[in-house]
């Protein structure tokens, strides 16, 4: 009798899946370029990309996007269209929903203040998708309630 746990039955299928799965999880990750670069993940877009405050202060404004992204892709917001900082007093969440009336993903990103007031500016908002190199910058605008 062969007591080799790889060589045995049913009994040690999962264990025999679960190697595979990871094995093929690993192939399917991607690569970079010859040049050790990664592809740049599409950037994201927008209709609108100025919103006016519907109050005196508010902690979040909702865009609408034209673009989907893949969940769990880093969102990143910063003071500026190149360079500049990344802003730590706002974060970005992104939402992706299906409309019921056509079933279309319907996608938005929500800029929220870490205080009681997300402040009057432009912001430059990046997406990076799993196995890619950061976007370019998208420019919204927050503007006050006129």
């Amino acid at each position: 009798m062969n007591n080799n746990p790889a060589n045995r039955g049913p009994e040690n299928f999962p264990l025999r899946l679960l190697a595979v799965l990871i094995l093929t999880a690993g192939f399917s990750m991607g690569c970079p370029r010859e040049d050790g670069t990664y592809e740049q993940s599409a950037a994201p877009g927008a209709a609108v990309t100025t919103i006016a405050k519907t109050a005196p202060r508010q902690k979040s404004v909702t865009f609408r996007l034209t673009s989907t992204h893949p969940a769990g892709s880093i969102w990143t917001v910063y003071d500026g269209p190149e360079g500049g900082g990344i802003l730590t007093t706002v974060a970005v969440t992104y939402k992706k929903t299906i409309n019921p009336d056509d079933g279309e993903p319907i996608s938005d990103l929500i800029l929220t203040s870490f205080t009681d007031d997300l402040e009057a500016m432009t912001y430059f908002v990046s997406v990076t998708d799993r196995d890619k190199a950061e976007s370019g910058r998208l420019a919204l605008g927050v503007i006050n309630q006129p």
